[in-house]
């Protein structure tokens, strides 16, 4: 029982390390907390109205310390109910979809200027698809991550 526990405390700590990238803060806590509940978000506002959703409005709440956890999710490819106010998406929406438009209101970066430009030219013909297509594969979703950790946002 006590090496569960140890070993849970371990896991945690690290993850949290891990995910803001260093020492942690009240806040960077509070970030790694909510970046992990990615999953369990429910509802993104269409234009940042507000929402009645815990996960968006801790992540809102903490602001620039979730920015290092919600750009390592960016590849995390874990299907997830589409929190959108939006058409359905085939093949639907990732926790690494959420983690990037959560990115874009909590850094205040326009969601077009964190896509790569051979998206950007899609996107006046194809909208959002033009995103959902690019990150269907897996290679282009970890570029999408390389691409935006290169903005360095914080």
């Amino acid at each position: 029982m006590m090496h569960r526990m140890s070993h849970s405390l371990i896991v945690a700590v690290v993850s949290v390390v891990a995910c803001v990238g260093g020492p942690s803060s009240v806040d960077s806590v509070r970030a790694s907390r909510a970046c992990n509940r990615l999953g369990e978000l429910r509802e993104l506002p269409f234009k940042r109205e507000p929402v009645n959703d815990p996960v968006y409005n801790e992540l809102i709440a903490v602001g620039r310390p979730a920015i290092p956890c919600l750009v390592d999710k960016i590849d995390d490819a874990t299907p997830m109910p589409d929190p959108r106010k939006a058409p359905p998406i085939p093949g639907g929406v990732a926790v690494g979809d959420v983690a990037l438009f959560m990115l874009s209101d909590v850094s205040g970066v326009d969601l077009k200027d964190l896509l790569p430009p051979e998206v950007l030219k899609e996107l006046q013909e194809q909208g959002v698809y033009a995103y959902f297509t690019y990150v269907r594969n897996a290679k282009n979703r970890a570029a999408l991550k390389r691409y935006v950790e290169d903005l360095h946002l914080l």
